[in-house]
C-alpha cells in the first residue's frame, strides 16, 4: 500500500509538472492585460516600421519610430549593438523581421530586451535565432496570418559537445559558452528547448532539405512546449522552404 500510495504521489507530481510545462493561458493570465486590440497594434507598428523604412530610406537595420521599435534583416553584432542603445522602456511594439543568425548576438539582445516585458510583432519571418530567443522572450506575442516564427534546430547539449580539431581553443571557449548560455535561456523563459529541436508529429527533421524550417501552431506552442503570451498566429503545423530575406 505504502508503494502504491508513493507511486500515486509521483504520477500526480507528474501530472502537475506537465500541465505547467505546457500551461499557455495560465502563463498568459500571469503576464498581466495584454493589447487591446491586438490585430491593430500589429498592423499599426509594420505600417509604421515599412513607412519610416521607405520615406526616410533607412538602411539601418535596427531603428525606432516613436514608440515602435523595428528590427529587420540578419541577427549579428551589428544588429545586437544597434539594439543595446535603444531605450526600450517605453516601446508600444518590437517589430521583428529576420531569417534568424548569431545566438550570441540573439542572447545579448534578448538580456537588453528583458524577459516577459516587450510585445512583439513579427512582420514575415521570424526564423532561426529570431525564433528560438527574440520571439519566446517577448512578454506578448503577435504573429498575423500573414507572417510565421519557423524554427530548425538550436545549439547542442554543451555536456556531449567536443571542438573539432581544427578549432582553436578561443573558439571552442566562446562555442560552449553560448550553449550553456542557450541552455540556460530556455530555463529562464519556462520553455521547452524541444520547441527548436522536433518538427511537429510525422515530421522526421532529419529528412528535410537544407534550408527548410518548421512551424508550430499556437495550441503545440502553448500546451506541447510551455510557450505563454500568444495572442495572434495561424493554427498550423508544417514544414516550409523559408526565404532567407528581411523586410
Amino acid at each position: 500500500m505504502k508503494r502504491l500510495i508513493e507511486a500515486l504521489c509521483v504520477s500526480v507530481l507528474a501530472l502537475a509538472a506537465g500541465l505547467t510545462a505546457g500551461a499557455g493561458p495560465a502563463l498568459a493570465s500571469r503576464l498581466g492585460p495584454p493589447p487591446v486590440d491586438p490585430a491593430s497594434l500589429a498592423a499599426s507598428a509594420i505600417a509604421t516600421c515599412r513607412s519610416a523604412a521607405e520615406t526616410y530610406e533607412i538602411n539601418a537595420s535596427v531603428y525606432s519610430v516613436g514608440e515602435v521599435v523595428c528590427v529587420y534583416g540578419d541577427i549579428n553584432r551589428s544588429m545586437a549593438n544597434a539594439f543595446v542603445q535603444l531605450d526600450l522602456s517605453e516601446a508600444d511594439a518590437v517589430v521583428l523581421s529576420s531569417p534568424g543568425g548569431s545566438v550570441a548576438s540573439a542572447l545579448d539582445m534578448v538580456e537588453h530586451m528583458g524577459f516577459d516585458r516587450q510585445t512583439i510583432v513579427v512582420d514575415g519571418l521570424c526564423a532561426s535565432s529570431c525564433a528560438n530567443y527574440l520571439f519566446l522572450a517577448a512578454r506578448w506575442k503577435i504573429v498575423p496570418e500573414d507572417s510565421m516564427v519557423a524554427w530548425h534546430g538550436a545549439p547542442p547539449d554543451p555536456r556531449a559537445w567536443a571542438p573539432p580539431v581544427e578549432m582553436q581553443p578561443t573558439a571552442a571557449a566562446l562555442a560552449i559558452d553560448t550553449m550553456w548560455r542557450s541552455e540556460d535561456f530556455f530555463v529562464r523563459v519556462g520553455v521547452s528547448d524541444r520547441v527548436a529541436r522536433e518538427a511537429p508529429d510525422g515530421i522526421d527533421i532529419t529528412t528535410l532539405q537544407p534550408g527548410a524550417f518548421w512551424t508550430h501552431s499556437r495550441a503545440s506552442l502553448e500546451w506541447r512546449y510551455g510557450v505563454g503570451g500568444i495572442l495572434m498566429a495561424p493554427e498550423i503545423d508544417r514544414t516550409v522552404q523559408a526565404s532567407a530575406e528581411g523586410r
